[in-house]
């Protein structure tokens, strides 16, 4: 499988694992938090969005737990395409990747939203000062502008991009540690009572659209090609992005110098996630907690909320450092957003399932720079445009659907694919389809009959039962081909297998709207890949397949290969291949 560029030139391995932790931090720890707590709060969950944040968190860890076995075994760009590519096919993987691509593209218009309600709150003017309400839209110039600022910025260097990254991101963090002593100084906990407004639905109907919070982990695995070294750093720097957003309390049981560092990665990596995930949770469950306890449910502002919380305590001095955080979260948010969407778009594009144009690599900038100005583009057109509450359900269908393939391909690919013996018979495959079949199917019928009847307590048990029952036989009657020898998830196939089952649950929570958007985008790029994307990548192959073609593609792979390779070890390696070999 081919992945270098198109063209001549390639993008620069120039980022360390400090680069990759922040680029984590600055999409999960970023706008998330502060552009859909308040809403959710006060049209979904009520205090109870505490809660949603639990829930979403578990969805999380089980996610990441799958994209950090997944990196470590194949540390190349493209992220969440690369791996359904090589487990269910090319189909498959441009639906997921499609998705995924639709997924950022609307979580950075919707991030950049946010920002204009809070630059009011900072030079005190009303939250929708500068919102300009034009034909039934209501137009953000701001998030126009500043989308296209940051695409230019992205443009222009990825070291550039990443250190602007760095910088903002400290500095964020420091505030979110600030917002959360202070708030917790003007708390009631009268003012969230009471606790279950929208009842337990609430819950996970708030649970399905903070997930919004959490997506960024995934943002990490698309900066393979741009590693120094990411059989090493990719799953450090997902860890690493972990442990510093939770590194503002002292219960995480891996600090970032123990990730720098880490000896066992198939006992610490887990833990690591584990704890860093959980604590990360704890942070966002207690900024909603701060914010619900705060202000009554009635006054809380549905766009710049952490903001109007502190006026409503009469603490404006605190409302402009809290407006400040906001906004930096923001810009940060986007810009990783932004720098993942390109990476994968140019992925696609490598593979002419998307025109290969987008691949190219500035020979100075060395950066995907077409792909880049043509997502930034379409942020920004959709941020002038579409409200923040239409963007956030979408942005979590997509990002559901992705990390639930992602957990499918991995129970397939550690079953039916071949590692370093024999490939597994067809009936062997045939009985982990089933199983896989069985869980998919008991996960969905939970799903619907919680919809249908939310005290059908027996129907419940009975779906949960089945789902339990599969995994199970899975575990004791089926071989595992390909076990992982670095990083292996834990508990497997328990956790992808929940993995799946609590995605299938929170999609089911999504409003038919979502729905509907998504099975028309299905749709679409269901046509352009029957069209357009068949058509191209079979013309690829053919011309893959000319004489002294095959030269090329051996000797551009080799050089891959080499490229991911240390240089200390490439050096050992090269003077190891210069002594005289001994005769037989």
């Amino acid at each position: 499988m081919e992945w270098r560029a198109e063209g001549k030139h390639d993008m620069k391995r120039v980022l360390s694992v400090l680069d990759l932790v922040c680029l984590g931090i600055g999409m999960m720890l970023g706008a998330g938090v502060f552009v859909t707590t308040g809403f959710v709060a006060s049209t979904m969950a009520g205090p109870a969005v505490i809660l949603s944040y639990a829930v979403a968190g578990i969805s999380a860890l089980l996610s990441s737990l799958c994209y950090s076995e997944f990196a470590v075994r194949m540390p190349l760009v493209g992220g969440a395409y690369t791996y359904v590519n090589a487990v269910f096919g090319e189909y498959l993987a441009w639906v997921t990747v499609a998705n995924l691509i639709l997924e950022y593209i609307l979580a950075n218009a919707a991030a950049i939203r946010g920002f204009a309600p809070y630059f009011a709150m900072l030079v005190n003017q009303p939250a929708d000062k500068f919102i300009t309400p034009w034909q039934g839209y209501n137009l953000d110039w701001w998030a126009f502008g500043l989308s296209l600022a940051i695409t230019i910025l992205l443009t222009l260097g990825t070291k550039e991009s990443s250190r602007f990254n760095i910088i903002v991101t400290l500095a964020h963090v420091v505030l979110v540690v600030f917002i959360i002593i202070a708030g917790l100084v003007k708390s009631k906990p009268s003012n969230a009572q009471p606790f279950f407004p929208f009842e337990i639905r609430g819950v996970f109907n708030g649970a399905a659209l903070v997930f919004f919070s959490y997506i960024g982990f995934d943002s990490v695995a698309c900066s393979a090609e741009e590693v120094r070294n990411p059989k090493r750093d990719l799953p450090l720097g997902i860890l690493g992005a972990l442990c510093i957003t939770s590194a503002q309390t002292r219960d995480l049981p891996l600090g970032i110098l123990g990730a720098l560092s880490v000896r066992n990665p198939k006992r610490d990596l887990p833990l690591g996630i584990l704890g860093a995930l959980g604590v990360v949770t704890i942070c966002y469950m207690l900024m909603s907690a701060v914010l619900v306890m705060m202000v009554p449910l009635a006054a809380l502002d549905k766009g710049a909320s952490f903001a109007a919380a502190f006026s409503y305590v009469n603490m404006d001095w605190a409302r402009y450092i809290v407006a400040l955080g906001a906004l930096m979260g923001i810009i940060t948010t986007t810009l990783v957003g932004m720098y993942a969407t390109s990476r994968i778009v140019a992925a696609v594009g490598r593979q002419h399932i998307l025109p290969p144009f987008l691949a190219r690599v500035h020979p100075r900038w060395a950066t995907p720079y077409v792909a880049t100005i043509s997502q930034g583009i379409a942020s920004a057109v959709i941020a002038l445009f579409t409200d923040f509450a239409d963007l956030a359900e979408m942005v979590s269908i997509s990002t559901l659907f992705a990390f639930w393939m992602v957990a499918l391909a991995l129970i397939w690919h550690r079953y039916c694919q071949p590692g370093t013996g024999a490939a597994p018979p067809m009936k062997h495959r045939a009985m982990v389809g089933a199983h896989m079949g069985i869980i998919v199917a008991a996960s969905l019928a939970f799903t619907i009959v919680y919809q249908v009847h939310q005290q059908a307590w027996i129907g419940l048990v009975v779906c949960a039962a089945v789902a339990i029952a599969a995994t199970i036989s899975l575990h004791l009657t089926c071989k595992q081909y390909n076990v992982p020898t670095l990083y292996g998830v834990p508990l497997f196939p328990y956790v992808p297998a929940l993995s799946v089952a609590v995605n299938a649950f929170l999609l089911g929570q999504l409003q038919k709207p979502a729905y509907e958007r998504f099975g028309i985008w299905t749709g679409f790029i269901t046509l352009f890949y029957i069209f357009y994307s068949m058509p191209a990548t079979s013309y690829r192959e053919d011309r893959s397949a000319l004489p002294g073609k095959a030269v090329v593609d051996s000797q551009q792979q080799l050089a891959e290969q080499e490229s991911v390779v240390p240089p200390s070890k490439r050096q050992l390696t090269e003077q190891d291949s210069t002594q005289p070999q001994a005769l037989p």
